[in-house]
This record gives structure tokens, sequence and C-alpha cells, in this order.
């Protein structure tokens, strides 16, 4: 769909430089669209922060696994996702939905100990959570502090450009409180 409002856009001579969404690939867009130029493709993704302890300990344990990073949107949130739910089934004493919904804030918040992602942390977590403690998910792609609407109260977002020298380029990435 992507392509064909791009290469709509290209002949009608509406636009030439387009923003794009995590979920497009540059690449593929530019093979389906003629006459598209490589520069002219910048785009916003979620990212992880900067030097990130979490990040680097999952990142690191994937790559010993598969070899290389994923190259997916969304993975380490999908990650964070289900770990942070058995987390907090954990600390719920229960797999009924109001209960974990009831502790996901208690798990990923600024109280207890802080473990970070990956199978040591997942399993210090859950000790911790057997013993009586507390816990502080911190997650592989993003903290997991949630306000009471359930929205991150912070996070980051990447920006890139697509060249033909570099491919994907990271330009940088804004943090958002």
């Amino acid at each position: 769909e992507a392509a064909v409002i791009v290469r709509e856009a290209l002949e009608e001579g509406l636009f030439d430089h387009f923003g794009l969404g995590d979920a497009l690939s540059p690449e593929e867009l530019l093979a389906a669209v003629d006459g598209l130029q490589p520069g002219a493709m910048f785009g916003t993704a979620a990212t992880a922060a900067p030097e990130n302890p979490s990040t680097l300990a999952w990142q690191e344990a994937y790559v010993a696994r598969y070899g290389a990073l994923p190259q997916f949107a969304y993975v380490m949130e999908s990650y964070d996702a289900a770990i942070v739910i058995a987390i907090a089934a954990q600390a719920a004493g229960s797999v009924d939905g109001a209960a974990i919904r009831d502790r996901l804030r208690a798990v990923g918040g600024a109280e207890g100990e802080t473990v970070i992602a990956g199978a040591d942390g997942v399993a210090r977590a859950l000790q911790l959570l057997r013993e009586g403690g507390a816990v502080n998910f911190e997650g592989a792609a993003t903290t997991l502090d949630w306000d009471d609407n359930g929205d991150l109260t912070r996070g980051h977002v990447g920006v890139w450009q697509y060249t033909p020298e570099t491919g994907v380029e990271r330009l940088g990435v804004v943090h958002f409180d």
C-alpha cells in the first residue's frame, strides 16, 4: 500500500521527500517504486535508550543465540511484553488477567530491586517474588514505568534516513518524558 501511495505522489508531482514509519522497509519501498530518491526517505522507529544495560544484555544474548540482531520492528518490545506479563503473573500468584493487570505497574515501577532483560534477570525477578521481595523490571526496549493510564512515562524514538551508500543510517535518538 505504501508503494502505491508513494508511486502516485511521485507521478503526480505531489511530493519527492517522504517520512516513513517503522513498519515500512525502505529497501523494499525503493525496489518497488521507480524514481524514488534514496536520500529523500526519512523515518522514525521506537528504539532503546543508548547504552542501556538491559538492552545491551538482551542484544548480546540474542546475537549469541541467533547470530545477528533482529531486522524486524518491535522484537524487543514484544519480548518485554511477554516477560513483564510472566513476572506480573508470578507477583499476582495467578494467571487471571485482572490479577496480572493489577500487578503490571508494581513489577515495572521504580520500587524493588532492579532486574534487567535476559535469562539471568528474569530468573532473579522470579526468585525475588517467590521470596516475597519487590521487582523493578527494566525491559530490553525501555523502562516499563507506566502512568495511571498505562502509558509509558519515558522512552526513546530513533530517527533514520536511507541512502544507497549506507542503507538505513541512524541519525539520532530523541528521549521523551
